[in-house]
């Protein structure tokens, strides 16, 4: 009897320092969190507001929000949302200096290494994969990895519209250097688009930007589509401006904070 009670006692001991030790992890999971999103909230207000006016804060804004973001992944290395802002602030650093120069070499190389780390912690998310192609496309590495990128992009965004205008924009941008289950894929991408109103609005500018209606043409088959196409090619003006991107439209920039 009294060897029983001594093993309640131990089974009650443990089970209270497991608990213990538990709440003591899920405590610390729950703060290192929450300093993760402190330190990430300002770079992504930051990023908001660059992309608003279509220009980069000051450089003494941009390494502050670099800072920071590099704070919050010491606090959460595996968050993918991080790395894909990480790779955001290199592209506005780049697009903030000269053509080419060492400074924007170095910022896109550093945004190419981010938007990788952000595939890399979520293998399934698709704009990850496409915002490492492009930069990859942009250091001119035109390379297997290249093209295993597009091809994730469209296995995982298929119903993503601005990730598949993403990836439109640079697989017909290349289309003779693309392999041909890419072409496949680009095309299965088209067709699929098709089936729902308006989309061939989204398609014709990019294939009028390259040149691609001779590949677009066999893949329209509704009749509207068909004449929308047969518009735009018969109208010199509008093409024009269509390509021009038309009127800019009248906005105020609204940024949380």
């Amino acid at each position: 009897m009294k060897k029983s009670t001594q093993q309640i006692a131990l089974i009650r001991w443990i089970t209270g320092y497991g608990a213990a030790i538990a709440t003591v992890v899920l405590l610390t999971f729950a703060c290192t969190k929450v300093a993760s999103s402190y330190y990430a909230l300002s770079p992504r207000v930051a990023l908001e507001e660059w992309a608003c006016y279509g220009k980069p804060g000051s450089k003494e804004s941009w390494e502050l929000e670099q800072q920071n973001l590099l704070k919050a992944s010491q606090f959460d290395p595996w968050n993918a949302d991080l790395y894909m802002d990480m790779g955001k602030m290199y592209e506005w650093r780049a697009l903030s200096g000269s053509a080419w120069s060492a400074n924007v070499k170095e910022s896109r190389q550093k945004a190419m290494e981010y938007f990788l780390l952000a595939a890399e912690n979520r293998p399934t998310w698709a704009l990850a994969w496409v915002n490492y192609a492009q930069s990859k496309l942009l250091n001119r590495k035109i390379d297997d990895d290249f093209y295993n990128a597009l091809a994730n992009g469209f296995r995982y965004g298929r119903w993503q519209a601005d990730t598949q205008k993403k990836l439109l924009w640079l697989s017909i941008g290349i289309w003779k250097k693309l392999p041909d289950d890419l072409k496949g894929m680009v095309r299965d991408q088209i067709r699929a688009m098709l089936t729902r109103e308006y989309n061939i609005r989204t398609i014709v500018p990019i294939a009028l930007r390259f040149q691609w209606f001779d590949e677009l043409d066999p893949l329209v088959t509704k009749q509207k589509d068909i004449e929308y196409v047969k518009m735009i090619r018969s109208k010199p003006k509008e093409m024009r401006k269509m390509l021009g991107g038309g009127k800019p439209k009248q906005f105020v920039c609204r940024v949380a904070t």
